[in-house]
């Protein structure tokens, strides 16, 4: 149950335009919304367009209750990996829709009875969007001083205010760098809610053999719920912030007790729907990948990264290096579709990712794998040209990692951005290199490149992505743009099991290997 989200804004002065095809098209958008906003006015009852029911209302006024009650419950529960050492530490994370000054984490190591025999861990407590219906406040705990892979309870909420906490959830920390048996975890990207329910269901299903998820880019698609028009009457309204919401509490039975890694894409930067584009207000305030990096909270700090834009971590016997392919590389895409608000300036990702990738190579004798998240990816069939030629911005993509990758013999990259699945053999500089490539290609035995993998056909509103007229390549092996599924990596030291699980089935339509010798 949500609070309300409020209606497009009555348009001020529109940003200042930098060509004239851009004042003419603002001008457009103009006549278009204020047309809309006449005839959604005509059509529904006077006052604010609202996307969700009106906040009830007890004799007098007041706001029940109930509703208050339910906006101050702690909410969207998610984990993530922290803590330098693996295994030492775990943030969690949840959301309130009225904030708690004195917001807190509890946790015990074997059972869980009361809290108030446990020690408060306070929370910190961060806004990125207020308005006069709607604020979402965002609190976050780095428990530290844990063990490694070993299972915690906790519970979260205020303390002085027993009714206003959540119930008692569980998680394991993460495996020591030592620990030599497989586990399992899941990779994809581009998940929203429009045709993803068959995909929250597999995830859902498949959470207790979890080590942790990982989400490389494009999470709940807030940034085109307006474009969805036949499933919200007043669509013009402000959208963003409800899909948003709508997709977290879908994922939020699995996110409480398995820890859920992200990946930037490029649906993270703005809101760019007529509410957002004709008000300062709000694009001030969800712009530059504001809603993301404050929801969440990703390892960076431990890792020398920066906010949630890029960062690493350490698992078993892999280390996992997370990239921005949205920002901060020369020709990195703006990410900007109506808004005039700048995008990127994080940081020097490109320098940072060397010095992570330098350390990862001098480690590996203890952690043997080396695994990339990009959301756009560095090969996929349908960022090269008809003619075989990358696109501009791929130039740019390539150009900024692959010289990266290939020197620091990265072992795999997984991205998404296309809306299906792809697997390809090893890669350097646009050519397959076979070198231990089984002839049926389900072994891949030390392979001398990057293995290249596509994970983006988890359900989105614009379902499944089209692949006409796309260029043979030699580095590909197959592609699956009719099902909907996730990624299943198995690991140890010496192997790489992978499969694409068909999301309806539960069945693995690609699986392959990647093997490496124990030294």
């Amino acid at each position: 149950m949500h609070p309300s989200y409020g209606a497009i804004e009555t348009p001020k002065t529109p940003p200042v335009a930098t060509t004239r095809r851009r004042a003419l098209a603002v001008a457009i958008g103009l006549v278009v919304v204020f047309a809309a906003l006449f005839v959604f006015h005509c059509l529904t009852v006077p006052g604010a367009l609202h996307l969700t029911r009106t906040t009830s209302m007890e004799e007098g006024g007041a706001e029940s209750e109930t509703l208050v009650e339910l906006h101050v419950r702690p909410q969207q529960l998610h984990l993530a990996y922290a803590g330098v050492e693996p295994g030492t530490a775990m943030t969690v994370s949840w959301t309130t829709y009225h904030r708690i000054n004195d917001s807190a984490v509890w946790v015990a190591g074997h059972s869980f009875r009361n809290a108030s025999h446990l020690a408060p861990h306070m929370a910190s407590i961060a806004s990125y969007y207020a308005d006069d219906n709607y604020t979402l406040y965002t609190y976050h705990v780095t428990l530290r001083g844990l063990t490694p892979k070993t299972r915690y309870y906790y519970q979260v909420g205020s303390l002085g205010n027993a009714t206003r906490r959540s119930s008692v959830f569980h998680f394991r920390t993460a495996r020591p760098s030592n620990d030599n048996h497989s586990f399992e975890m899941l990779m994809y990207a581009d998940f929203g809610e429009r045709n993803a329910e068959a995909t929250v269901s597999l995830v859902s299903a498949l959470a207790e053999r979890l080590d942790f998820i990982w989400h490389v880019g494009d999470i709940s698609y807030a940034d085109n719920a307006f474009h969805d028009l036949d499933k919200d009457v007043n669509a013009l309204g402000f959208v963003y912030e409800k899909a948003y919401n709508a997709w977290m509490d879908s994922l939020e039975p699995t996110m409480h007790h398995v820890p859920y890694m992200t990946t930037v894409g490029n649906h993270e930067a703005e809101c760019y729907s007529p509410a957002c584009v004709y008000s300062a207000a709000k694009q001030a305030q969800l712009s530059n990948y504001s809603a993301y990096n404050t929801r969440f909270r990703m390892p960076s700090a431990e890792s020398n990264g920066s906010h949630n834009m890029w960062y690493s971590w350490n698992h078993g016997p892999v280390h996992f290096v997370s990239v921005s392919s949205e920002t901060d590389f020369v020709g990195a895409p703006s990410n900007n579709k109506g808004t005039h608000v700048p995008n990127g300036n994080f940081g020097d990702q490109l320098a940072w990712l060397e010095a992570d990738l330098q350390r990862a190579v001098a480690e590996r004798a203890e952690r043997p794998w080396i695994l990339v998240g990009s959301h756009r990816p560095v090969y996929g069939l349908k960022v090269f040209k008809p003619t075989g030629h990358p696109a501009k911005k791929q130039e740019a993509i390539m150009a900024a990692f692959e010289p990266l990758f290939l020197k620091y013999k990265v072992d795999m990259v997984v991205s998404g951005h296309q809306h299906a699945y792809e697997r390809h053999l090893p890669v350097a500089r646009n050519a397959p290199v076979l070198a231990g490539v089984s002839a049926d290609r389900s072994v891949y035995d030390r392979p001398q490149a990057p293995v290249y993998m596509v994970s983006g056909a988890c359900g989105s509103t614009d379902g499944h992505e089209p692949y006409n007229n796309i260029p043979a390549q030699t580095w590909n092996v197959m592609y699956d743009n009719e099902h909907y599924g996730v990624s299943l990596l198995k690991a140890n030291r010496s192997v790489l099991s992978w499969q694409f699980v068909d999301a309806a089935t539960g069945q693995a339509i690609d699986a392959f290997e990647i093997r490496k010798a124990d030294d």
